[in-house]
């Protein structure tokens, strides 16, 4: 732990912190990552509007930490559930079947057909927004748990949430997190 301890406060002392008051809330099996310094040489992306100065890289991108693993919205959960439904032969093999139930020479009640086709795409095009909806909810789970992070203009550790967490912050890792 001693060696952790040293290890931390060299690195400040490389970024210029040798003097300052920098206590992490350090328990038995908790660590610190520290990013490493870019040395004036800006990032890739960091160029244009969507950039912020930082105390330890000289310029970072302003990425997300957001976690969207949801293949779709609302607007866009019908069409792309049939396109992907469609991309499996055998939905195109009883589409055509369906769509010759209703010629003049076919022996077989179209409704029967049509009927049971829709409601298996139906039903699958459900499963997949309930399971799209689960997924969302894991995301917003993850999303808003809890970080301490530090604040370089007050100096001190704050917390804030996983989402809000940016390129070039301080975080606390702690082993109960689970990464």
């Amino acid at each position: 732990m001693e060696v952790a301890r040293e290890l931390g406060r060299s690195l400040m002392a490389a970024v210029g912190f040798e003097n300052e008051t920098f206590r992490p809330p350090v328990g038995p099996r908790d660590r610190i990552i520290y990013p490493r310094r870019t040395n004036g040489q800006q990032p890739v992306g960091a160029k244009g509007p969507n950039r912020r100065a930082s105390l330890l890289n000289e310029t970072i991108s302003q990425h997300l930490n957001y976690v969207r693993t949801t293949k779709y919205t609302v607007a866009t959960w019908m069409p792309l559930s049939l396109f992907t439904q469609f991309k499996r032969f055998a939905n195109v093999y009883f589409l055509l079947i369906t769509i010759l139930t209703w010629q003049s020479f076919s022996p077989k009640n179209p409704i029967s057909q049509t009927g049971t086709f829709t409601m298996i795409l139906l039903f699958t095009m459900f499963k997949e927004g309930y399971e799209d909806y689960l997924r969302h909810r894991q995301d917003c789970e993850e999303n808003g748990r809890p970080v301490t992070v530090w604040d370089w203009q007050n100096r001190c550790w704050k917390d804030a949430v996983w989402e809000s967490v940016r390129v070039g912050d301080l975080v606390v890792v702690k082993a109960v997190l689970g990464l």
